[in-house]
């Protein structure tokens, strides 16, 4: 899979990259939330065309699709994958999307750029993610991070 959007002034930019795995929908930032209800805001408020459960965009659907591969799950709908750009948590917490499953949480960061440190759990670059054999890696992480990680208790966000 190629790159399909390019900046007029100069290239691959961050904001492309965001767009064209979660597409163009954005959250409306109201200002500072803590963790939990930055997370809570993200949950209540996805844009109409996102299903978590679902993903519109060709490249978070096939990146769904084989995370719930990787987990063994009969029921696909089980596995969220929320898009948070724009939001709160996005801006103010450095997470663009995460998925949850059986309310344990994976947060992602989606860059370009060669930051080595993130506040989410993963970082996904778009040499991660653009070919086939790098999703299926970076499927497998966020997989074991699932895995691995205890169930959070954040009780305005996860009902």
């Amino acid at each position: 899979m190629k790159k399909r959007y390019y900046h007029l002034g100069g290239g691959y930019t961050g904001e492309l990259f965001e767009e064209e795995i979660l597409g163009p929908w954005r959250i409306v930032c109201q200002g500072y939330l803590p963790y939990s209800q930055a997370l809570a805001e993200v949950i209540k408020n996805q844009p109409r065309n996102w299903n978590p459960s679902d993903p519109p965009t060709r490249i978070a659907n096939d990146l769904h699709a084989l995370v719930a591969i990787n987990l063994n799950l009969d029921d696909w709908s089980l596995l969220n994958l929320f898009s948070a750009r724009g939001s709160s948590f996005d801006i103010f917490h450095g997470v663009d999307a995460f998925f949850i499953i059986n309310k344990t949480l994976c947060t992602l960061d989606l860059t370009i750029s060669k930051k080595e440190r993130a506040k989410a759990d993963l970082v996904i670059r778009d040499e991660d993610i653009f070919e086939k054999t790098a999703m299926e890696k970076t499927s497998k992480k966020i997989s074991e991070i699932l895995f691995s990680k205890k169930p959070v208790i954040l009780k305005e966000a996860i009902a």
